[in-house]
């Protein structure tokens, strides 16, 4: 995603990339290690659910981080 290691060059575009592959990652390698010890037998209904719950929750925390710090601007002119 040619990003910087400080990442300077991070826009919306890449950030939400960053969020979607984050978001599919973690359910699979979690769903991955219940498969495979036998904890869990319906892999594909498991990562959905997963990924839709990681998605949301980051797509929540990154909006209130970016009101929080509209506010943070507005108030410090």
């Amino acid at each position: 995603m040619d990003l910087t290691s400080n990442l300077e060059n991070l826009d919306g575009h890449k950030l939400l990339n960053c969020i979607f592959i984050y978001s599919l990652i973690s359910p699979l390698l979690h769903q991955l290690w219940f498969f495979a010890r036998g904890i869990n037998d319906n892999f594909v209904e498991h990562v959905g659910v997963m990924f839709i719950g990681d998605l949301v929750g980051i797509l929540i925390i990154i909006y209130l981080a970016k009101i929080i710090i509209s506010q943070l601007k507005r108030r410090a002119k």
